[in-house]
């Protein structure tokens, strides 16, 4: 965990600190979608997709699949921190001697409801936590994540009609009007159906192999976020509480927007291969085929630089929230205790 808050705070507040910074983004994350999918090399340039989304859906097709996608943050954020701060009870009070030790039930309650000092473990444990949390935490949110993909990839449209519509300058408004339409058509319940007929109900986990691996970016991001230090934050001396809040949030915006761009930028092939996956191709394997007959080994890497834009904002967002809500909530725990 990155506070002494107790660990159902620390995951209410770091849910709710991604939950805002993907509304924030999200447009953003519909283009790094977008660009992740587009077989085209041609179509994977953020200007012409948005362009292309804005005027085959209008402004509405860069919120595409808002809804899932939120809840599917929310859920998977809130359960990371929630079993990682289980988790990481359980290997401490294994370190610790049998007169030390206090029973397993007393164990979990501590570590879910007392404040809980920000003492590391070694770095092959904290990965080895940090990986089976975001193991457990994506199983269970995985279809929200795929059924927001589809929605998400679903107007990105074929490439010769991207290109017709981008070079026809003077393109009939009725017809403009009646794609947007056509875009429009899918809705949620028309995703999951989908899914369900075409797959089952293991559709709705497709990617799930390859966020196996991809399980270590939040390991890997939480334990750069506890390593990252930006000397310039800490050699100020804020003149007021308020000030202080705010270069801790500061702070905690440049470290969670570093720490998640480098996980991101290691484990990107992984990223690009489930996005495919959920998008529609068959398996990981086929994914990766794809992309290394289309461009080498540089198609492993379709759409980085907007992924990893989004990932230093987004993080960097909401690390920046979390911090200033446990602020907010230990500030008014400091006023209660000296109202008494």
């Amino acid at each position: 965990m990155t506070s002494s808050l107790p660990p159902l705070v620390q995951a209410t507040s770091g849910a709710l600190g991604s939950a805002l910074a993907n509304l924030l983004t999200y447009p953003l994350d519909v283009v790094a979608v977008r660009a992740q999918t587009a077989p085209n090399p041609a179509h994977r340039r953020a200007v012409r997709i948005l362009r292309h989304a804005l005027k085959t859906e209008g402004l509405a097709g860069l919120y595409a699949g808002l809804l899932p996608d939120t809840a599917s943050t929310l859920l998977s954020n809130f359960l990371y921190f929630l079993f990682h701060s289980l988790l990481h009870a359980l290997v401490a009070r294994r370190r610790l001697s049998d007169a030390q030790r206090t029973s397993l039930l007393a164990t979990l309650r501590r570590a879910l409801t007392a404040p809980t000092p920000p003492v590391m473990l070694d770095v092959p444990s904290e990965i080895a936590v940090g990986f089976l949390a975001g193991l457990a935490s994506r199983a269970i949110s995985t279809p929200l994540s795929t059924i927001a993909v589809r929605l998400q990839s679903a107007g990105g449209g074929e490439c010769d009609e991207q290109e017709v519509l981008e070079k026809d300058e003077v393109a009939n408004t009725a017809d403009v009007e009646r794609t947007r339409k056509g875009r429009k058509g899918a809705t949620l319940i028309d995703v999951v159906r989908n899914i369900y007929a075409a797959d089952g109900l293991g559709g709705f986990w497709a990617g799930f192999p390859a966020a196996i691996p991809l399980a270590l970016t939040p390991a890997f991001t939480l334990l750069l976020y506890k390593l990252l230090h930006f000397p310039f934050f800490r050699r100020v001396a804020p003149s007021s509480a308020t000030a202080a809040s705010g270069a801790d949030a500061a702070h905690a915006f440049l470290r969670g927007a570093f720490a998640r761009a480098l996980a991101l930028a290691v484990l990107y092939p992984l990223v690009l291969a489930k996005v495919r996956v959920q998008a529609g191709a068959a398996n990981i394997r086929e994914a990766w085929a794809r992309a290394l007959e289309a461009e080498g080994l540089k198609g492993l890497y379709a759409g980085m630089s907007i992924v990893l834009l989004n990932g230093f904002l987004g993080e960097g967002v909401g690390m920046g929230v979390k911090k200033w809500i446990e602020q907010v909530v230990a500030n008014a725990y400091r006023r209660r205790v000296g109202m008494h």
